[in-house]
């Protein structure tokens, strides 16, 4: 069966199963995907987070274990990375609309007066509750769910006998199993700087994922200045670090999307120490506004860049 292409999670779906793919198996990972779409996203009123948002302020609420899983490893990254990925900084990206269709530039006090509510620390978990303690906070998984869908698409696909699959959601790529051919899989990391045109690099691996925050995903211009949808929870505006794109690379996707955020909002050195300093299992890539590209060690073996214009450092 040829693969699948569907929406879900706010992006385009790609699942490729190769002769192993069926019906009623790409129907299940579709429909896997759609449950955690129903849990996460802050856009549909019915899903859990949803409600934990609503109570902000008021009173604690059950989650599922998927969930309270998600949010802990959220909240870990956040910890790790002195909150420059946040699973609170949602009253921000509400407040700035990138991907919606009335984007604008706030006003600087507008910003300012969210900033107290953008604070990982005040989430509280009792058991199988959430708790926002303050009115007016809101989760955002933006960062992670498309993640830890792709992990678990992977796990439905294995759970199936599936020898090898690629899973692409919106750029979040999981390549898995060996390639009929035994060669290494090939994964592009767009050009930042044109995204829609060529490649900047490509990363080769036996199996894993590949994970890119990048200015060029999502974005508004106001003024002839672009504004683009990565938020840093300590300004409240877009992060300028002089980072275009940060891409992680690892076996558990949940990770290395959070990381990827958390690296672009760090900066080049502060990210790619965050990796190699708490998660020497990941791997990291950053091209940088100067035409640069750094790297922890271990990724620069197997990355090649297919742009003349830009430099390893």
């Amino acid at each position: 069966m040829p693969p699948q292409t569907f929406v879900a999670l706010g992006t385009v779906c790609s699942v490729n199963l190769y002769e192993d793919g069926t019906e009623a198996l790409y129907r299940r990972i579709t429909e896997r995907l759609r449950q955690i779409e129903g849990a996460f996203s802050v856009n549909l009123p019915s899903s859990e987070v949803s409600a934990v948002n609503r109570m902000a302020g008021i009173a604690p609420v059950p989650v599922s274990a998927e969930v309270l899983a998600v949010l802990e490893v959220a909240l870990a990254v956040a910890e790790k990375s002195g909150g420059a990925f946040n699973p609170a900084v949602g009253p921000l990206v509400a407040l700035w609309g990138v991907g919606t269709e009335t984007p604008a530039v706030p006003d600087a006090d507008a910003i300012r007066a969210l900033l107290p509510l953008v604070d990982y620390r005040k989430i509280q978990r009792d058991g199988a509750t959430v708790f926002l303690t303050e009115a007016g906070m809101r989760l955002d998984f933006g960062g992670i769910a498309k993640g830890y869908a792709a992990d678990e698409a992977v796990r439905v696909a294995a759970d199936a006998g599936v020898r090898r699959a690629l899973i692409d959601l919106g750029g979040n790529i999981y390549v898995y199993g060996k390639k009929a051919d035994g060669t290494a899989w090939r994964v592009g990391v767009k050009n930042p700087e044109n995204a829609g045109a060529d490649l900047a690099l490509q990363v080769e691996l036996a199996s894993g994922t590949v994970v890119t925050s990048g200015r060029y995903e999502r974005f508004f211009e106001q003024d002839g200045i672009r504004y683009h949808h990565i938020i840093d929870p300590a300004t409240g505006y877009p992060a300028e670090r002089g980072v275009l794109s940060a891409t992680v690379v690892g076996q558990l996707s949940l990770l290395a999307d959070a990381l990827s955020t958390a690296a672009f909002v760090l900066g080049k050195e502060k990210g790619l120490a965050l990796l190699q300093n708490e998660y020497p299992d990941m791997d990291a890539l950053i091209l940088t506004a100067d035409h640069r590209a750094a790297s922890t060690p271990r990724i620069r073996q197997t990355a090649t860049l297919l742009r003349g214009d830009y430099k390893w450092e």
